[in-house]
């Protein structure tokens, strides 16, 4: 906390003895350190996601040599591979 406090230059609490209270300046900066907590905790979430590959986009080609019906019938067996694998 100390070193946040320093960091936007000014105190965002106001301790006494056992007791701890927000100052002014702290009650004004709330709203964007809690903004600032809500998207590192989002950036993490969607990190473990690609991370996980959940919903990964894949990109497929063929080339013009393989033709449509034999990248067809190996598409459906990977996605049966992958539906199983889930």
């Amino acid at each position: 906390m100390h070193k946040l406090e320093e960091e936007l230059g000014g105190l965002l609490l106001r301790r006494e003895n056992s007791l701890t209270h927000l100052t002014d300046f702290g009650r004004l900066v709330r709203p964007h350190l809690e903004q600032m907590m809500a998207q590192a905790d989002a950036a993490k979430s969607t990190a473990m996601r690609f991370l996980r590959m959940d919903n990964a986009p894949i990109n497929l080609g063929e080339m013009c040599s393989v033709g449509p019906v034999r990248f067809m019938g190996f598409f459906a067996e990977f996605c049966t591979t992958l539906r199983a694998a889930i």
